[in-house]
C-alpha cells in the first residue's frame, strides 16, 4: 500500500528539519509505532464490526450495542474509543499532517537517499494506507456530528460523553447510531482497500495495548523507550517515570525542534523522570 504525497502547501512548518539524515532516523521508532497503532485500530474495528454482524445474523439474545460492548470488554480494546474521542482524533490528524510532509519529501526530493527509501518502505509495508485511515477519522467525525445534531445533544452532555469514553473505553448509548453507521458503512468501504489477511497477521505486540500471549511475551523480553519508541539497550542509564513507570534512555535529545527536546523533560503522562542505572532495572519493567 503506497503513501500518497501531500498537495503543495500542506507540509508542516518543521519540514526543513527533515533535511538531515540523522534527524530522519531519530524519528523511525515513533513513525513505526504510530503506523502499528493505526493498523491495530483498524484490525480491532474489523473485529467489532464482525461481532455486530454475527449478532445480527443469528437469533438475537442481545442488541447489537450489547454485542459490541461485550466484545470490547472481552478484548479489553481501546480502539473504538481512540476513533470516537475527539482529542485522539485531533492528535491523529496532527500526526498525519506531519506524515504528509514526509510523503512529499520522499516522493519529490529524497527518493534516491537510502534513509528516505527505508522510511518510504516503512509506509508502503503498512497494510492500512495512510489516506484510508484519514477517511476513517473523517467518517467518524461526520457520523458523530450528525448523531449529536439529530439528538440535540448539548455541549455539557458532549463533554460528559467524551469524559466517559476516556475513562471507561466504552462509547455511550447516545453515540450508538454513529457507532452502528461506522461499523457497517465505514468498515465496508475501507475493507475494499485493505489486505485483511495481511492486517490480521501484522505484528502489533510491541504496542502494549493487548493482553494476548504475544504482547505479554514481548513485554517480558523487551523494554520500550516511551519517547523514541525503540527497544532499549541493556546496560545503559535510564530514566523512569515516577507515576506510570515508563522508561526512556538517558541520552541527549537529537538536534531537532524545541518540541522534540521538551519531550525529554517529562514523561508522556506529564510526570517527572527519576534517573536509574541500567543494572538497577532488574525485571521490574519486564
Amino acid at each position: 500500500m503506497g503513501l500518497k504525497p501531500a498537495p503543495s502547501g500542506t507540509t508542516p512548518s518543521g519540514e526543513a528539519e527533515f533535511k538531515r539524515t540523522e534527524t530522519v532516523r531519530s524519528f523511525f521508532g515513533i513513525i513505526s509505532w504510530t503506523l502499528s497503532l493505526m493498523n491495530y485500530v483498524v484490525d480491532e474495528v474489523f473485529t467489532l464490526a464482525a461481532a455486530m454482524e454475527e449478532n445480527s445474523a443469528v437469533v438475537k439474545v442481545s442488541s447489537s450495542e450489547d454485542a459490541v460492548t461485550a466484545k470490547i470488554s472481552e478484548l479489553n480494546t481501546p480502539a473504538l474509543a481512540l476513533v470516537f474521542v475527539s482529542q485522539s482524533r485531533l492528535l491523529f490528524k496532527y500526526i498525519f499532517r506531519f506524515f504528509r510532509g514526509i510523503a512529499l519529501e520522499i516522493t519529490q526530493q529524497r527518493s534516491q537517499d537510502p534513509t528516505w527509501r527505508e522510511l518510504g518502505n516503512m509506509f508502503s509495508r503498512s497494510p492500512v494506507p495512510l489516506h484510508q485511515f484519514e477517511l476513517v477519522l473523517a467518517d467518524a467525525d461526520k457520523s458523530i456530528r450528525g448523531t449529536y445534531e439529530s439528538q440535540d445533544v448539548s455541549e455539557a452532555d458532549r463533554r460528559d460523553i467524551e469524559k466517559g469514553m476516556l475513562i471507561t473505553g466504552f462509547v455511550g448509548p447516545k453515540l450508538w447510531p454513529a457507532v452502528e453507521n461506522f461499523l457497517t458503512n465505514t468498515v465496508k468501504s475501507i475493507k475494499e482497500e485493505v489486505n485483511v489477511a495481511e492486517l490480521y497477521f501484522h505484528d502489533v505486540s510491541w504496542l502494549g495495548l493487548s493482553d494476548d500471549k504475544a504482547s505479554y511475551q514481548w513485554r517480558k523480553a523487551h523494554r520500550l523507550d516511551v519517547i523514541r519508541k525503540v527497544e532499549l539497550p541493556e546496560g545503559a542509564r535510564f530514566r523512569r517515570c515516577t507515576r506510570c513507570c515508563s522508561v526512556t534512555e538517558d541520552v541527549a535529545p537529537p538536534r531537532v525542534t524545541a518540541s522534540w527536546a521538551n519531550m525529554w523533560r517529562n514523561c508522556v503522562c506529564g510526570n517527572w523522570w527519576m534517573g536509574l542505572e541500567g543494572d538497577k532495572m532488574g525485571n521490574s519493567m519486564r
